[in-house]
């Protein structure tokens, strides 16, 4: 039985560094990726127009940045319908950029002010896996303390979860 227990124990732990590597990678991938929640759905919506509804956002809140770079979008869509949707909420749009930079400098920007969209606010996020996203949830209480008690959290955000 003790010899079962030991046996199972590596395993786990090859289970648990598995789950964190995909994950990680899972985040690689989606690096690049802007997330707009709130925008509203238009009729006849393809990338173009998506295209030219996050070109309106930059130009509308970030004038400087729209003006200075050249924003290369590689793909842009809407996510897919959820089925157990409790609210009549706009599909989010998953903007991937081919440099990682634009994104960043976006998500620099929005720091500034509100973000709009024809006048309505919306919300940029960086696009991130669901387990990020939970773990994220879960140290929030633990920042808050923090934060309370005068503690500067941008370094614990930052380090590897290793």
């Amino acid at each position: 039985m003790n010899e079962m227990k030991r046996e199972e124990k590596p395993k786990e732990k090859r289970r648990k560094r598995n789950e964190q590597s995909l994950q990680e990678v899972w985040d690689y991938v989606k690096r690049p990726n802007l997330r707009l929640i709130g925008v509203p759905e238009s009729e006849g919506e393809n990338g173009t127009k998506l295209e030219n509804t996050l070109q309106d956002i930059i130009q509308e809140n970030f004038p400087n940045l729209a003006g200075q770079a050249n924003i290369q979008i590689q793909e842009i869509q809407r996510t897919p319908k959820r089925y157990s949707s409790r609210r009549a909420t706009p599909r989010h749009i998953i903007t991937r950029f081919t440099k990682v930079e634009m994104k960043e400098k976006i998500l620099r920007a929005r720091e500034k002010g509100r973000v709009t969209h024809k006048r309505k606010p919306i919300r940029l996020t960086a696009d991130l896996s669901a387990e990020t996203l939970q773990a994220r949830r879960e140290w929030g209480p633990i920042f808050n303390i923090l934060k309370e008690k005068n503690f500067q959290t941008k370094a614990f955000l930052y380090t590897s979860n290793r």
